[in-house]
């Protein structure tokens, strides 16, 4: 795609959103990169991204699937899964069962927390999805698993 045609995305459009999207993903894991040489106050703001994309975020009114993912990644990597388990249920929102994966990383946010009913919920959706995806074995034998620990 050009620069022209990503210049000229009306706002709103699947490609400014998905331009945005991953522009706010990368900032984000800029910003997380340096939160260790800066501190751990600084996570991701508005004020941590440039004017220009902070109005092209503005314009497409919060869809930033993309984003969320990529936030929800590095939640969990600092083993916040509470805050990941909510970037990851933002985004599923958002893409409305187009992304089966998104379901595996929320599962596993959830059960991290303890949240077992959400985290078979969340992967059962990922069994709906993709039945015969590559991650299915292993996500039906947690789900087995987390059943057999219910009261």
């Amino acid at each position: 795609m050009s620069n022209a045609a990503i210049r000229d995305a009306p706002p709103g459009s699947y490609v400014a959103n998905h331009v945005v999207g991953t522009l706010v993903a990368l900032t984000a894991l800029l910003i997380a990169a340096s939160v260790a040489a800066i501190g751990p106050d600084v996570l991701v703001s508005v004020r941590a991204v440039p004017p220009e994309i902070a109005g092209r975020i503005r314009e497409a009114r919060g869809f930033q699937p993309e984003a969320h993912v990529g936030i929800g990644r590095l939640y969990e990597d600092k083993g916040q899964y509470e805050l990941a388990a909510r970037e990851f249920k933002i985004a599923v929102d958002q893409l409305s069962d187009t992304e089966p994966i998104i379901y595996q990383l929320l599962g596993a946010a959830y059960e991290k927390i303890g949240k077992n009913p959400e985290a078979i919920a969340a992967y059962e959706n990922y069994l709906r999805l993709a039945p015969n995806g590559s991650m299915a074995g292993a996500v039906r034998s947690i789900v087995e698993q987390l059943k057999s620990q219910q009261p």
